[in-house]
């Protein structure tokens, strides 16, 4: 009889075990920016990026989080839309946070922008549900124009070639020589 009690207590344990495995790999959050890839922004520079909140796996039900910036990296991050974001299963929500950088901001710095989630637990059901939660951070390197993220050169302009410039000279010479051939031959008919 003890033995099977423990045989039960175990099997109860691993069924649990399994429960919140499903319960764990329900949401996720992805960012495109991580150590070793950084968003560089240049001073003065503002840019909205989108975090994604992913409700693919577990239980097949909606799912509500709440955003908090734990990092906000010095005053440099906002949430856009809120802080309460509704993930129907299946889909994925974007989370925009603007980026802005002070113009007066040194060249050379690195801020850290944390971001968690954390699920919502629906409160009138009358069920007790574990409340899961993940962060996300990435860093914001602060770089000179040039070398942000989101530089585009000002496209040049169309220059000259040397070959544009000798098909313009031999041009040029074909239309002298027939003007002194023009000329040549019309003299002679004078005469």
């Amino acid at each position: 009889m003890e033995k099977s009690k423990k045989n039960l207590e175990r099997a109860s344990i691993l069924l649990i075990l399994i429960s919140l495995t499903s319960l764990v790999i329900a949401a996720g959050v992805s960012t495109p920016y991580w150590d070793g890839y950084p968003l560089k922004l240049a001073s003065g520079e503002s840019q909205t990026i989108d975090l994604v909140l992913q409700n693919r796996a577990g239980n097949p039900e909606d799912i509500t989080f709440r955003a908090e910036l734990t990092s906000d990296g010095e005053g440099i991050a906002t949430l856009v839309n809120g802080e309460e974001y509704l993930v129907p299963f299946g889909t994925n929500m974007k989370v925009p946070i603007k980026i802005s950088i002070p113009e007066d901001i040194a060249i050379g710095g690195t801020r850290e922008i944390d971001v968690s989630f954390k699920q919502i637990s629906p409160g009138d059901s009358g069920m007790v549900t574990l409340v899961g939660g993940f962060n996300t951070k990435f860093p914001v390197e602060i770089v000179s124009v040039e070398e942000s993220t989101y530089f585009e050169p000002e496209p040049e302009s169309p220059t000259k070639t040397k070959a544009d410039n000798y098909i313009f000279k031999i041009l040029a010479a074909i239309v002298l020589l027939i003007i002194v051939i023009w000329q040549i031959v019309r003299r002679k008919r004078k005469k």
